[in-house]
C-alpha cells in the first residue's frame, strides 16, 4: 500500500457546479488549505456541507463581496483548512 503526502498547497474552484466525486475526494483527502469561490449562495450551501462531511475540513473563513451594486448578486470566497 503506498501512502501519499498530503498536499499542503491551496486549491482554487471556480465553478458553479462542485461534482459529487470531487467533493468526496476533497472531504476525504484534504489539501491543507482550500479555497473555494462562488456566486451561488445555494451551491455554496450544498457544497460547504459536502465537504465538512467527513469532518477533516473545517471553515476557517467566509467573506462576500458586492461587485455588482445595487443587484442581489453577491460573489462568496469561503476558506478551509485541514482540521
Amino acid at each position: 500500500m503506498s501512502r501519499r503526502a498530503p498536499t499542503s498547497s491551496s486549491w482554487i474552484r471556480r465553478a458553479r457546479v462542485l461534482d459529487e466525486p470531487l467533493a468526496q475526494h476533497l472531504a476525504a483527502q484534504p489539501p491543507q488549505r482550500l479555497l473555494y469561490v462562488s456566486c451561488d449562495l445555494g451551491s455554496l450551501l450544498r457544497d460547504v456541507g459536502r465537504l465538512l462531511a467527513h469532518g477533516r475540513l473545517r471553515l476557517a473563513a467566509l467573506s462576500a463581496f458586492n461587485l455588482m451594486p445595487y443587484t442581489q448578486h453577491v460573489e462568496t470566497l469561503a476558506r478551509f483548512e485541514r482540521s
